[in-house]
């Protein structure tokens, strides 16, 4: 006969952490620091004084980080702040030692700097997932099944609305006929 082939799972690979454990999980795993939360503070004080510095100075980085809050400010978007800094101070930005000579660009560099440290911007990033996956995301889904009732509603009422129209437009040919006038 024929020879029977008995197909074992492959051994369980650990599941990945959900969206509020990814901190912890960074940290186990010495990716984080145990205090890197308390480093994200000292960062976020660095980049509330760097705004400061920022909507001082005008022009169009000014303009863009107008009335925001460190807190609302992450690493990507200090990469964006830093990418149109450079592109506000074209060729001029580093020295021959790789080293920027512009002090607002000295500035957003170490706090980039300072991020990628301890990569506390992993750290930021996972509490954003963690955020957005347990709060954001789940309230978006209601609103999102709140407006579908709403047109589901408005459909209804447009269905009734024409339904009374057609019975109005009966209405008044019978009421036309009846005193002989023509519709």
């Amino acid at each position: 006969g024929g020879l029977s082939r008995t197909h074992q799972a492959p051994p369980c690979s650990p599941s990945p952490p959900t969206a509020p454990q990814r901190t912890d999980w960074l940290v186990d795993r010495k990716q984080l620091p145990p205090t890197w939360h308390e480093q994200l503070k000292l960062v976020k004080e660095q980049v509330q004084q760097a705004l400061a510095g920022l909507e001082e100075g005008g022009g169009e980085v000014a303009a863009w980080v107008k009335g925001k809050e460190s807190s609302a400010l992450t690493y990507y978007t200090c990469q964006q702040i830093m990418s149109l800094l450079e592109g506000a101070h074209q060729g001029r930005t580093k020295n021959i030692f790789g080293s920027y000579t512009v002090a607002v660009l000295k500035t957003w560099d170490g706090i980039l700097r300072a991020y990628r440290k301890d990569n506390l911007y992993l750290g930021e990033a996972a509490r954003l997932v963690a955020t957005h996956t347990t709060y954001t995301c789940p309230a978006v889904r209601r609103r999102i099944a709140g407006h579908e009732k709403q047109i589901e509603d408005c459909d209804r009422r447009v269905g009734e609305y024409r339904k009374a129209i057609r019975e109005g437009k009966a209405r008044f040919q019978v009421a036309c006929g009846e005193w002989g006038l023509s519709p």
